[in-house]
C-alpha cells in the first residue's frame, strides 16, 4: 500500500520516467510501475480507507514539501 501511494505520488508530482519510479519503489520494470499504477486507481475509486489515505499522503506532500521549496527559494 505504501509503496502504491509513493509511485502514485512521485508520478503525479515529478517527471520522473516510469523506470525511475521503479527503482525509487524497489520495483525494477515499468510495466510493473503502470500495473501499479492502475491498481492505484481501482482501489481509490472503491475503498473509502485506501482513497483517504492517499488524500491525506498527498496533501501532506503539497503542504511539507512545496510549500518548503516555496519558502527556501524565496
Amino acid at each position: 500500500e505504501v509503496r502504491m501511494i509513493y509511485a502514485y505520488i512521485m508520478r503525479k508530482y515529478t517527471s520522473l520516467s516510469l523506470s525511475k519510479i521503479g527503482v525509487h519503489v524497489g520495483l525494477l520494470d515499468h510495466s510493473s510501475i503502470i500495473n501499479l499504477l492502475e491498481k492505484c486507481g481501482d482501489i481509490a475509486e472503491f475503498d473509502k480507507r485506501f482513497r483517504s489515505k492517499l488524500t491525506e499522503s498527498e496533501n501532506y506532500v503539497k503542504e511539507n514539501i512545496f510549500n518548503y521549496e516555496s519558502k527556501t527559494s524565496d
